[in-house]
């Protein structure tokens, strides 16, 4: 006799998981462990100090400190910080500005190494009306300069999948759960939409404590806060080293492709190497899993 079908069965019934530990009993690297178990190539500690000797010529860095950033503050007020005179977007203006400084005085000397300036951080505006002005909020966002995207994104979208290093900004280096689950978030959302990304970097800024984050769907890795206008070089180091990383460095798969079908869909092409040696190429069909919109 047949057996007879299964009957469906419930669910199991998995304990409820414990809530995340505060990120203040988490752990946190220095900014040397965080690069050597990062994906980023390394740089030189000469070609850093180069870099520093440099700013400091041009008045970039003034007394130890970013010149640009001596008498602003997020949180507004005067004093040593980020933003004030200008809230939000004026820290976002000034870690652009910060941003190209850095990039100008390093790009002359990666070059000896065979780097070039593949990513740029900007001031970016999340949303614009109709008459183009601001509608919601400021942030950065470090973009790269050859898209991987068909047809390309507005920059203002978090989930740009050229967005290689997202920033965050908070007033208060206290939230830092606010912090993480912002950080967390983000990745989390772009690491789901974007399949040709195997993880990705992040930026947190609470007034002058700037960590940074390496995301992937097995390992969170933030570095200990350090207060970015008094000590300048972590930030320098930091660019220095995504500014001109490869797209496979930055945590996109090499094997993996975004193109735009004749139909106006997205598809993903995945290379494999056969057993001969040829390379097989494979395109995803049905709904993308990235759905593109210029708004």
């Amino acid at each position: 006799m047949a057996p007879s079908p299964r009957a469906p069965q419930p669910p199991p019934n998995f304990p409820s998981l414990p809530p995340n530990p505060p990120l203040d009993v988490s752990p946190e690297a220095t900014l040397q462990f965080f690069l050597q178990r990062s994906t980023l190539p390394e740089v030189d500690d000469a070609d850093v100090a180069e870099t520093m000797d440099k700013l400091k010529a041009d008045g970039a860095i003034s007394d130890g400190r970013w010149a640009l950033l001596y008498t602003r503050r997020l949180t507004g007020g005067e004093g040593d910080g980020a933003g004030g005179g200008g809230g939000l977007e004026g820290v976002c203006r000034d870690i652009e500005g910060i941003s190209n400084m850095i990039l100008a005085a390093a790009a002359p000397i990666l070059k000896r190494r065979g780097r070039e300036i593949t990513a740029k951080t900007k001031h970016i505006t999340y949303s614009v009306d109709e008459d183009g002005e601001v509608a919601d909020g400021h942030g950065v966002a470090t973009l790269l300069e050859d898209t991987t995207t068909l047809p390309s994104q507005q920059v203002h979208r978090l989930s740009n999948p050229d967005n290689a290093v997202n920033w965050v900004f908070t007033g208060s280096d206290t939230q830092l759960d606010a912090i993480c689950d912002q950080v967390l978030s983000d990745a989390v959302d772009l690491l789901d939409a974007d399949p040709t990304r195997l993880s990705r970097y992040a930026v947190s800024v609470s007034d002058t404590a700037m960590r940074f984050w390496y995301l992937s769907p097995s390992i969170i890795l933030p570095t200990h806060s350090f207060d970015f206008v008094l000590d300048p070089t972590p930030l320098v180091e930091f660019l220095m080293t995504t500014s001109f990383a490869s797209h496979a460095e930055l945590g996109y798969d090499p094997a993996m492709k975004r193109v735009l079908t004749e139909d106006g869909m997205i598809a993903y092409e995945v290379s494999i190497e056969d057993e001969n040696g040829e390379v097989c190429r494979y395109r995803t069909v049905g709904e993308p899993f990235y759905v593109c919109s210029s708004s």
